[in-house]
């Protein structure tokens, strides 16, 4: 490389592997890449370094690799260029699983997006090998299903033996299933989700030794094969696990009901998955995935496992294992219980997923939720909870409740935001109007609640002048209202059209020039909102006017007003994001437009007196 004269690319494959032995290998190796290439010819290097992100350290290995690459560039860093580039792949995101979809001719591939959501199956469809393995259910079915049925699937598919190595790895479906039962109860009751690569040399103390997990007659070809499945991950530091650990779980509790199924008493179990706490029986931590598993079921030692979960522990179902395999009878024991345990405190430290809330409600639970929503013994944390079961469990027939909280002047503003936010995603026309009547008549209105109620509200309940309305309600002067501009552009960028631009800009222009003025109510203090904020807003909504159509003469005006305000507030913006390349390239379409910017900004100058023509205006070219 030293005799060209050329940029030469190098890749280094990879940081993992380096690593094997001593972390300080992978340094070494750098340092004998740096002496090949030699001091002249490196600045013409360009290198490029591979790892599984699990294994590069953000801090050390910039650090080491930047000492040996990096010492011609900045010492301080710039946004525009970065020291050291790290990018990885990311897990497929909805458009991507969608157009994968389309290109390997999975049928109606909206309509299998739309069950991901609605079967919450995502975390299942983030590699490729993980969307056909679902498609292929998809078209046996014609559904995805519930939870246990897509992991029963996934665990079936990727335990299948493969017809290209049937010969070497000689391993019968139903042995692979209960040597990855075995793998994965041992994981649990171990506490090590890692297990040593058979035959490796690398010494990994903290990992499980798979073999010793496997029953005694697995010869170590059965145990290499077993690993070699797609149900785990590839290997790295001599180390492999579970690809899904839903998965892990999952399997566990198989291991657990096939002992049930030999004849394993119900006590012995009760005893390996519960302790006694003050006579309350209560699940082991590590075990209580396991334990969400083991309540489906119909057999009565299922029965006698939700018994003590209800006692014990109600809450395990808000985060783990399938709800929505449970009997309705005991959803709703679980409920009371929660409720029962928690209405009188000031804080519940609960965690749940918006997954596991979709899966454990049900249509016929809305009686008992209404019931606790509406009672006056239920703290407003429980409420909380409650209405993010109904939002995440689209219990529309719960809409009333939610009307009535958002109304109610004895309920927290935090119960409030909860109750809107729901309203916006999955209310009904009638109660956004009933939601707006409310919002309109209070006389301030928290940041976070104004934010929430203009995605619920526009553009389809109300239009531009009510949206301004909402802004310009007071808040209190110790609110943050920093986020409320991207909460606001994030929802214009989904939901703004050509039509609804025109109707709005007008009104952004004035609110942005509105002065902020403060007044007392009692003891509080509120603030009107500076709307410095808008001037973020306004590129976007010039944009989508300009784009899509031919402004009338009026428009012609009220854009060009915009683009004076963003002119003038260009030198002090606080903001680092440069709109104006877009809006130069857009209003080309328009020359009237630009004209009536340039004597607008002549109109102004010719008004402030002494005023000197700004350097942005001679290089704009906007007019």
């Amino acid at each position: 490389m030293a005799k060209g004269q050329g940029d030469r690319v190098l890749f280094l494959d990879s940081v993992d592997e380096a690593k094997i032995r001593r972390q300080a290998d992978f340094y070494a190796a750098l340092d004998k890449v740096v002496n090949a290439i030699g001091p002249v010819a490196i600045d013409r290097a360009h290198i490029f370094i591979s790892s599984r992100i699990s294994e590069w350290q953000p801090e050390t290995d910039l650090r080491e690799v930047l000492s040996r690459f990096g010492t011609r560039r900045p010492a301080v860093p710039s946004i525009e260029e970065p020291p050291l580039l790290v990018v990885q792949i990311e897990p497929l995101d909805r458009d991507r699983v969608r157009t994968f979809a389309e290109r390997r001719g999975i049928e109606n591939p909206r309509r299998f997006v739309e069950e991901l959501d609605n079967h919450s199956a995502w975390e299942f469809a983030r590699r490729p090998l993980d969307v056909l393995a679902l498609a292929e259910f998809w078209r046996a079915n014609g559904r995805l299903g519930t939870l246990t049925e897509i992991i029963e699937h996934e665990v079936t598919t990727k335990l299948r033996e493969t017809t290209q190595r049937h010969t070497t790895f000689p391993l019968s479906e139903l042995n692979a299933r209960e040597g990855a039962e075995a793998l994965a109860v041992a994981t649990i009751l171990c506490k090590r989700y890692q297990f040593k690569i058979p035959d490796d040399t690398y010494q990994a103390p903290d990992a499980l030794d798979a073999a010793s997990c496997l029953p005694a007659d697995w010869v170590p070809a059965y145990v290499a094969a077993l690993l070699s499945r797609p149900l785990f991950d590839s290997a790295t530091y001599g180390q492999i696990r579970f690809h899904h650990r839903r998965v892990a779980e999952y399997l566990a509790a198989c291991w657990f009901c096939r002992r049930m199924s030999e004849g394993c008493p119900t006590h012995v179990l009760c005893q390996q998955l519960f302790e006694e706490v003050r006579g309350t029986p209560v699940p082991r931590r590590s075990l209580i995935p396991v334990i969400a598993w083991l309540c489906a079921g119909d057999e009565p030692w299922n029965d006698e496992v939700r018994t003590k979960v209800v006692s014990g522990a109600p809450d395990i179902h808000l985060e783990f294992g399938d709800s929505e395999k449970l009997p309705l009878d005991y959803k709703r024991k679980l409920l009371a219980a929660w409720i029962d345990r928690n209405k009188y405190r000031l804080d519940v430290w609960t965690r749940y997923s918006p997954d596991a809330l979709r899966r454990l409600a049900e249509p016929q639970l809305v009686p008992d939720v209404s019931r606790f929503l509406g009672c006056g013994e239920t703290s407003g944390k429980v409420r909380e909870f409650l209405v993010q079961f109904v939002r995440h469990g689209s219990l529309i027939q719960c809409i009333p409740n939610l009307v009535a909280l958002l109304g109610s002047p004895s309920e927290s503003d935090e119960v409030k935001i909860y109750a809107l936010a729901a309203l916006r995603d999955m209310g009904t026309p009638d109660s956004h109007r009933q939601a707006w009547g409310i919002l309109r008549a209070m006389p301030t209105l928290p940041r976070l609640m104004c934010s929430v109620a203009c995605e619920t509200l526009y553009p389809n309940t109300i239009g531009a002048d009510g949206l301004a309305m909402l802004l310009e309600k007071p808040c209190s002067e110790k609110e943050n209202t920093i986020n409320l501009g991207h909460a606001i552009q994030r929802h214009l960028e989904k939901r703004l059209t050509a039509e609804f631009a025109g109707l709005l800009i007008g009104v952004l222009n004035r609110l942005i020039q509105l002065p902020p003025h403060i007044r007392m109510s009692g003891r509080e203090t509120h603030i009107s909102v500076r709307f410095d904020f808008l001037l973020d807003i306004l590129p976007l909504v010039l944009t989508r006017l300009l784009s899509n159509r031919t402004p009338t003469e009026g428009q012609c005006g009220t854009a060009a007003e915009s683009l004076s305000l963003l002119a003038e507030s260009r030198p002090f913006h606080r903001h680092d994001a440069d709109h104006f390349d877009l809006l130069d390239g857009v209003t080309r379409a328009h020359p009237r437009v630009r004209r009536c910017f340039f004597w607008q900004i002549v109109e102004r100058l010719r008004d402030a007196t002494g005023a000197t023509v700004s350097p942005y205006f001679v290089n704009s070219g906007l007019p």
